[in-house]
């Protein structure tokens, strides 16, 4: 099962080095997605995405794409976990806001502690994403060109 994983990852980075656009926008994108992804809002992250692909066109759709297959939701399942260790480390365990309904209270704390332990930990891990992606892109294209002798150039003319 983690041989499958692997392959498909590898497979997922390949196709990622490939894109006929820059680096930073090919990074930007992948963070974007993973960034979206890690957040408490199974299916309406690629919602988010494409708003931020409206808002921001230079984001590359296909990497963004790629971020959300890699950060699938039984990935992100450890993340959200540690998300909420994040959040219960920075609110403890007692709840800050009154309602006058139980349920309206169990909800605001649950939502507080997952939202705010996601966005440190999203942000973070996408900020990371956007620099390795970058690093690895602009690596395998100049090691393509330096091993490139006659063939076919990964720059459009």
């Amino acid at each position: 099962m983690l041989d499958s994983f692997l392959r498909r990852l590898k497979s997922h980075f390949n196709r990622l080095v490939r894109l006929q656009t820059s680096p930073e926008s090919i990074a930007l994108g992948f963070a974007t997605g993973t960034f979206f992804s890690i957040l408490p809002t199974p299916g309406f992250s690629i919602v988010l995405g494409a708003g931020a692909v409206l808002i921001f066109p230079k984001i590359s759709k296909v990497s963004m794409a790629i971020a959300f297959a890699v950060w699938n939701p039984l990935v992100a399942l450890p993340l959200y976990i540690f998300s909420g260790e994040i959040g219960d480390w920075i609110f403890g365990e007692s709840v800050q806001g009154e309602f006058d309904f139980e349920l309206f209270q169990k909800i605001f704390h649950f939502s507080r502690k997952y939202l705010v332990g996601s966005l440190i930990l999203g942000g973070t891990i996408a900020t990371s994403s956007y620099f390795l992606v970058r690093s690895f892109v602009l690596f395998y294209r100049n090691r393509g060109k330096a091993g490139n002798r006659g063939g076919r150039s990964l720059k459009k003319d």
